[in-house]
């Protein structure tokens, strides 16, 4: 299969304003809109076991859910940059009548708490993971495994495609849910971290994480950096055992001290 390259359109208009939401429950179960598919997207380079791991564990723990699993893999040796890749996954399937679940792919579900079925509000689902023995590492956290309605996902514009290296996405996703008037919802899953060499190139930015935290501090309009921005290469497609793999091209990092250009946010992003 040739390459694909391509700009993701969307409306950077603001979505209508909704009556507010109300809270959810910690753990909200299924509703109707349950029948759809979920489409679960892993962000990956270069940890082939902890994949060989994640993929029958996930099978067997969603076995009573219509799911696909969709691993986004980087191409080459840049630095990583996970929110373009979770944006990729999701531009590839957002035509399917699905929602969606964000997952690292070193965390492996180990109680029935860990629910994925369909989230009535953006929700976080690995609350206690083995690497922070099994304790919430701070009150916000966003981050591992994530679900979104396809619509909730959209509105506040997916992830933003400007953070290099290791950190600070997730809690950028955070403030997006915030700014949009979302509540978010917490279950209460618990997941064995798998172990893993340090990597995703944060040895080739040693600045990318102090540069992440400058860029989560300030303030930027999130309609100028997410889907409607993203731009990104399918360098290859294939059926494998359990998952669809993608071979994405999401560009280079910046040159040190150029970073992303931050617009300011005047009224409604």
């Amino acid at each position: 299969m040739g390459t694909l390259r391509i700009r993701a359109r969307y409306s950077s208009g603001r979505a209508p304003v909704a009556a507010p939401a109300a809270r959810p429950r910690a753990t909200p179960r299924a509703s109707a809109a349950a029948a759809e598919r979920l489409i679960v997207i892993v962000p990956y380079r270069d940890r082939a076991e902890n994949l060989a791991k994640l993929i029958p564990a996930l099978h067997a723990h969603l076995a009573g859910i219509d799911h696909r699993v969709v691993v986004v893999e980087q191409a080459g040796g840049g630095v990583f940059n996970k929110g373009r890749l979770l944006n990729s996954g999701f531009d590839l399937h957002k035509h399917e009548d699905a929602y969606f679940c964000f997952h690292d792919v070193d965390l492996l579900p180990e109680n029935p708490d860990c629910d994925y079925s369909y989230p009535v509000t953006p929700t976080h689902v690995s609350r206690y993971c083995s690497q922070f023995d099994y304790q919430i590492p701070y009150g916000g956290i966003f981050g591992g495994v994530v679900l979104f309605s396809r619509r909730d996902f959209a509105r506040v514009n997916g992830y933003s495609n400007a953070y290099w290296g290791w950190g600070c996405e997730d809690d950028d996703m955070a403030r997006r849910i915030a700014h949009h008037g979302l509540a978010v919802g917490r279950r209460q899953g618990r997941y064995r971290s798998l172990p893993h060499a340090r990597g995703w190139n944060q040895e080739a930015m040693p600045d990318g994480y102090r540069r992440n935290r400058a860029r989560l501090r300030k303030r930027y309009s999130y309609a100028h950096d997410g889907l409607t921005t993203l731009q990104y290469r399918v360098a290859a497609v294939s059926q494998e055992a359990g998952y669809i793999r993608y071979l994405i091209d999401v560009g280079g990092a910046p040159a040190p001290g150029r970073g992303a250009p931050l617009r300011p946010r005047l009224g409604q992003p």
